[in-house]
């Protein structure tokens, strides 16, 4: 029997640095998945993920104090809307 092959574990940074490679566009997925030694499913994968990293800080809005905010809302009703009982 042949001895297992073991995963390789990457570091956030190498996976930063490939997926931003993958977000210039200067390469393929194919020859950046080629050229780092990685699979292009994973490359593009981690285009995702940096994409998504680089959209995040813009997202980082403070929503929460417009869910604490108590919305009351006024209605006018016209008495000619409703019958009046007979």
């Amino acid at each position: 029997m042949s001895e297992a092959k073991k995963r390789k574990i990457h570091t956030p940074e190498f996976k930063a640095k490939v997926g931003l490679e993958a977000l210039r566009g200067e390469k393929t997925i194919n020859e950046i998945g080629q050229a780092y030694g990685v699979h292009p499913v994973q490359v593009g994968l981690w285009k995702k993920v940096s994409m998504a990293n680089r959209i995040e800080p813009f997202l980082a809005i403070n929503f929460e104090p417009l869910f604490q905010r108590k919305i009351t809302y006024s209605v006018l009703i016209s008495v000619d809307s409703f019958p009046l009982p007979a």
